[in-house]
């Protein structure tokens, strides 16, 4: 009877265990009543009872986990509900609570919290938040919270993120993130302070401060910065492509290798440049080498780009003429204005380019109307890779040639007339 009394107080905590216990004081009694025995089953007894007791407490005690797969490890079962300061399992690791470093060969499964370091060779799931470090070889997946560094070879997807994702092919945040995305392809969240990725940055929402890409879209931006394509629908600052920007509004600047589409925008860089409340112009151009262009000029009130086509009709061989250029208008009355032009012109003939005319210049304006007249001088160089450059001009202040080229820099003149459109 003792016997039974001491392994209920035992095994007070567990009521699990109540007939398990009292299966065990039967089993004292009928050993005896011989003390020896007595004394001897009540100590095995009673290390068994505090062992079941100690590992019943497991779960809820920070510990350290080694094994090789769930449930094969040092936690066993209890894995699924345990806290550790250290984990390290050779294929895939189960817990709850992960406190300072994780480490599996495939795959780490965290239901709640993971702090520290949580690295794995393809996968780090994480059920509520994870802060410090995160390393994967294919993928972190934190769906409600991160904080820190995300950092994967293929894909990292999050809810809200604090500090920098970093993927080899993307990153998706269902929230904001406050940091950075960097990624190979693709960035994707409702707002970002800085996205960096190598083809598409997407950030639909809030303003986004810095988006880097190849191709992004996003409501309104402080700066866009894209390898091919920029779209939004306000920017308060820059749009930077390679290609293209298309916005509504602008307060800033577009800078655009090709072309710049805005409702609104007084400082478009591009060789083309569609702007609503801006201006556009076609006209014929006179020069002193004796070229005739049909130019499009096209931007806003203060910068605008220059294309044109045009023929020198020169006695024994005619060129074929492409231009291509960037202007700014000084405006002084409604009437008169400066038209301040860098343009570049090649010529070509049978034998392929001939010729590339450089040029600034400097031209004072008349508009009446849609027709605007101008006229200036500039500073010219032309190159010729035939050695034949110096005679499209009457001389120059500095020439240098030889058997394979010409390079000649003179003061040369063009007018023209354009009507706007």
């Amino acid at each position: 009877m003792g016997i039974a009394i001491q392994c209920r107080f035992f095994n007070a905590a567990s009521k699990k265990n109540l007939h398990y216990n009292r299966g065990i004081a039967l089993l004292g009694c009928l050993i005896g009543n011989s003390s020896k025995m007595k004394t001897t089953f009540t100590a095995i007894l009673s290390i068994f009872c505090l062992a079941t007791s100690t590992i019943q407490a497991q779960p809820s005690k920070p510990s350290a986990n080694i094994g090789f797969i769930y449930p094969l490890s040092s936690n066993g079962a209890y894995a699924v509900g345990a806290t550790n300061h250290f984990s390290a399992n050779v294929i895939a690791g189960v817990s709850k609570n992960e406190m300072s470093f994780c480490v599996a060969g495939i795959a780490n499964y965290i239901s709640d919290t993971g702090s520290g370091a949580i690295i794995a060779g393809i996968i780090n799931i994480t059920g509520k938040y994870a802060t410090g470090l995160q390393a994967a070889g294919m993928m972190n997946l934190s769906p409600k919270a991160s904080d820190g560094l995300i950092a994967a070879g293929m894909m990292n997807i999050a809810g809200k993120h604090k500090g920098l994702m970093a993927a080899g092919l993307g990153n998706i945040a269902t929230s904001e993130v406050e940091g950075m995305q960097a990624a190979g392809f693709i960035n994707i969240a409702p707002y970002a302070t800085v996205q960096a990725a190598g083809f598409v940055n997407i950030a639909k929402g809030r303003d986004t401060n810095l988006n880097i890409g190849f191709a992004r879209s996003t409501k309104k931006a402080k700066t866009q910065i894209a390898g091919y394509l920029n779209i939004a629908d306000e920017v308060d600052g820059i749009q930077i492509a390679g290609l293209m920007n298309i916005a509504k509004k602008v307060r800033g600047v577009q800078l655009a290798g090709l072309i710049n589409i805005a409702d609104s925008s007084d400082c478009p860089i591009g060789f083309v440049n569609i702007i609503k409340q801006g201006e556009k112009s076609i006209g014929l151009n006179f020069e002193e080498t004796g070229t005739n262009m049909v130019a499009f000029r096209s931007g806003g009130k203060k910068l605008y780009g220059i294309v044109g086509i045009g023929a020198n009709f020169r006695p024994y061989n005619a060129l074929f003429a492409t231009q291509f250029g960037l202007g700014a208008n000084m405006h002084v009355t409604r009437y008169f204005r400066f038209k301040t032009e860098a343009t570049v012109t090649t010529l070509n003939g049978v034998g392929g380019i001939r010729y590339v005319n450089s040029s600034i210049r400097f031209m004072p304006a008349v508009k009446i109307g849609r027709v605007e007249a101008f006229a200036g001088p500039g500073l010219s160089s032309i190159y010729n890779n035939r050695g034949a450059g110096y005679d499209l001009t009457n001389g120059g202040f500095l020439s240098v040639s030889s058997r394979n080229y010409a390079h000649t820099l003179y003061i040369g003149f063009m007018a023209g007339i354009q009507v706007h459109l």
